[in-house]
């Protein structure tokens, strides 16, 4: 600090990389820290207490009071009889949940593989064509790039007449930001992502971490005179599904506009 006569260390996203963070805070005496985080919060009561010691709740800034804009849809789905189904939700050998895991399932049947293609067509169509006006934008997150690349493919066949584009991998950040339809990933477009007229938001990754959803919850901004939604698809026969929503719900309630239900008629 002395050297580089250095009076402020700031960093963005200091949820993240707990570790780092905190060896950072251990070592590193400067003058003066700001730390920026919209979501310093966390379900593990050992991570929360280690956030609270490198930023305590008394020093952290809290004058503006957040803005609640944001219409969130539960879009609960089932499968007729996943039992017998070809559907996974871990790798061999493993048990814990795993979105990719899951994806590729879908993929590899072909019976679930089209059902779920088509309640992902009619979701957008019903949360984003049916209601969209000149300039409204709508994103679309999955995990593994086949199903993003599935989704993609199938939109554009769909919904001619509308901009749909992928955004993943080596993608060009102009995709993301000029296109109707971006359908994406968390890694690519989960945080730092400012989309100038985003009005939806339809995210079908189920994670554990409450966090990541709140970090796709930011990509939305208010738009004066138009509804923004974000719709979380989640399946009412996977455990971890329910699980994942009842932790995310306790986190989001209070930064909400407000929520409803939606139970899609078709089973897969």
């Amino acid at each position: 600090w002395e050297v580089m006569k250095c009076g402020l260390l700031g960093g963005d996203e200091m949820h993240e990389n707990l570790f780092s963070v905190y060896w950072l805070n251990t070592f590193l005496h400067g003058p003066f820290h700001l730390g920026l985080s919209a979501t310093m919060l966390h379900k593990d009561p050992f991570v929360e207490a280690r956030q609270k010691e490198i930023y305590p709740v008394e020093k952290r800034f809290d004058k503006i009071k957040m803005q609640k804009y944001i219409n969130f849809v539960y879009f609960g789905y089932r499968y007729k009889d996943l039992d017998r189904s070809r559907i996974k939700t871990s790798f061999p050998g493993k048990s814990t949940y795993a979105q990719d895991a899951y994806e590729q399932s879908i993929i590899s049947s072909k019976e679930s593989r089209d059902n779920f293609v088509e309640m992902v067509v009619n979701a957008t169509r019903d949360y984003y064509v049916s209601i969209r006006k000149p300039g409204d934008k709508l994103r679309i997150y999955f995990s593994r790039i086949k199903m993003i690349n599935l989704i993609t493919d199938t939109l554009k066949a769909e919904f001619p007449d509308l901009d749909v584009r992928r955004y993943a991998e080596d993608d060009d950040y102009s995709i993301i930001i000029d296109s109707d339809i971006g359908v994406t990933n968390r890694g690519k477009a989960g945080t730092g992502v400012d989309i100038p007229g985003l009005t939806t938001v339809i995210n079908f990754t189920n994670v554990e971490s409450s966090q990541a959803v709140l970090q796709l919850l930011g990509r939305l901004r208010d738009i004066k005179g138009r509804d923004v939604i974000f719709v979380q698809g989640y399946c009412k026969n996977i455990k971890k599904h329910i699980q994942y929503k009842d932790n995310c719900h306790g986190m989001i309630h209070e930064r909400i506009k407000g929520f409803i239900h939606h139970d899609y008629a078709i089973p897969l």
